[in-house]
């Protein structure tokens, strides 16, 4: 059976381009965001130290990474509060700086805010969030709503690149944030035939839902491998019958 071509806005690792293949996908990459982390993180430590009781929220590994260049650093900090993570692969970026995260059963922005808002019910600290420029309002405006603090630090920047849209046969394509689905709009991706479409999550399978007008497939877990999975299961490429289907937690 010949693979099916599958068009990916985000670049996967070896092992994960591996076992898309073992499924029997075909990838092809082309991220659709650009991410500069700065290397002054003065601002950063400012507020930090202002906010000496905050909690901690992580939504995205890229936070965890400015972190661990932090810790690097000769700014380290000594000393973590309480931390959250949106999910399994963010909280084990976390956990290689030494950190164990708290992270929420549904691994979304939803299911984060109602964890902490459970954790918190009698006393309401203030909520650091270590985000990017193109960060959802969704968690803050439910932490804000419950009665907490919520202060946003822009850690890390992104940027749309231009994504090229393939003239080949395009079987499916991967979403994983709503910013990648605003990419492939600007680059003219939603001015075409469109093949199957799938979204890492509930919040990127509402933007692409509302862009293209079509269904929108989700995984049961917010993991790549369990996106993966599905996507071999809707083109009926499980070309391996050999090869173990993961449910993974890993975003």
């Amino acid at each position: 059976m010949n693979p099916k071509r599958i068009f990916i806005t985000r670049t996967l690792t070896e092992d994960q381009v591996l076992y898309a293949k073992a499924l029997g996908l075909e990838p092809v990459i082309q991220p659709a965001l650009k991410v500069e982390i700065p290397e002054n993180h003065e601002k950063l430590l400012k507020k930090l130290d202002r906010y000496q009781d905050a909690v901690w929220v992580f939504t995205s590994q890229n936070g965890a990474e400015v972190l661990r260049r932090v810790q690097d650093s000769e700014f380290r900090i000594q000393g973590f509060p309480v931390v959250y993570a949106v999910g399994e692969k963010t909280g084990e970026a976390l956990a290689e700086i030494g950190i164990k995260a708290k992270v929420p059963d549904q691994q979304d922005a939803v299911g984060l805010a109602e964890l902490i808002n459970r954790d918190f019910q009698n006393n309401k600290p203030d909520i650091i969030h270590w985000c990017g420029n193109r960060r959802s309002d969704e968690l803050g405006n439910k932490l804000k709503n419950g009665g907490f603090g919520y202060v946003d630090i822009e850690v890390y920047q992104t940027e749309l690149n231009n994504i090229r849209i393939p003239d080949m046969k395009i079987d499916a394509v991967l979403f994983y944030s709503p910013s990648a689905v605003e990419a492939f709009r600007r680059s003219g991706g939603f001015d075409r035939n469109l093949p199957e479409l799938f979204a890492i999550g509930n919040t990127t399978g509402e933007a692409l839902s509302l862009e293209s007008g079509k269904h929108v497939h989700i995984p049961s877990a917010p993991s790549t491998e369990a996106l993966l999975e599905l996507v071999a299961e809707i083109l009926k490429t499980k070309a391996h019958s050999n090869v173990p289907l993961r449910r993974g937690l890993f975003i």
